[in-house]
């Protein structure tokens, strides 16, 4: 696989009136083209502040970002970030309104995702007529709308309830990976990360540096995140990754 993105010695400080706060120091990771890599940590470590320096929201206060080229990069946030006053298709097709790129192929892509993701029918209601599971579905359509190289999450799905955490990421994630989308996801649920991703970084507490990597290998042939957990590794990466998390009960 072709390399993405490749960060070096990726730093962050922010400054204030009472100082300043250190929240990444010298994050280095190499991204290929096609692969899934989840970072997970304690709470406040960082992690998200990582996906905003890649996405453009944040500027780095040092160390070096290189991106292939042309690549285009979607980024979901924990809430849905859904405008009340239009309608799920209208939601959908915002990114290609503002990027101008409303033309016959990319309208008729986007209308596909509505029918895959279960929302066609819906595409006309407004998003407090849908349930949490379904205007996460309408805010991913959203992200991909506009063909993203690189898609990054940050805990995409954290404010649905377990159950339907459970049954929302088993089919969201299966639907990404079927697109071969290049992926960087945050996520605080250990199960989750192990399940969908190719690689897990695990981060020390702030400043988030890198305390562990883990190449997920399962002994199963199914695409579902769901029966991923049977697989007689998954306690294995589990233990080991729990035992890297500097979290204090």
């Amino acid at each position: 696989m072709s390399e993405l993105v490749k960060i070096s010695n990726l730093s962050k400080t922010y400054f204030d009136n009472n100082g300043m706060t250190m929240a990444v120091k010298n994050f280095t990771a190499t991204i290929k083209k096609g692969e899934f890599v989840a970072l997970i940590g304690p709470s406040g470590c960082g992690k998200s502040t990582i996906l905003s320096i890649l996405s453009g929201l944040l500027e780095k206060t040092s160390g070096e970002i290189e991106y292939s080229k042309d690549i285009k990069i979607g980024y979901m946030l924990q809430s849905d970030q859904l405008f009340n006053w239009r309608t799920v298709y209208k939601n959908a097709v915002l990114g290609l309104e503002v990027q101008r790129m409303m033309n016959k192929e990319n309208i008729s892509r986007v209308e596909k995702m509505l029918m895959e993701y279960g929302l066609y029918e819906f595409k006309n209601h407004y998003p407090n007529q849908l349930s949490g599971g379904m205007k996460q579905r309408a805010a991913l359509i959203r992200t991909l709308a506009v063909s993203p190289d690189l898609l990054l999450l940050d805990e995409p799905f954290s404010a649905l309830d377990y159950q339907s955490r459970i049954a929302v990421s088993d089919d969201i994630f299966r639907k990404i990976r079927k697109e071969e989308k290049t992926v960087i996801m945050v996520s605080h649920d250990i199960n989750e990360a192990i399940s969908a991703s190719d690689r897990v970084i695990v981060l020390t507490k702030r400043p988030a540096e890198i305390k562990s990597i883990y190449e997920i290998n399962l002994n199963t042939n199914s695409d579902s995140l769901i029966e991923k957990r049977k697989a007689p590794e998954f306690s294995q990466y589990f233990n080991m990754i729990w035992g890297d998390l500097d979290i204090h009960v």
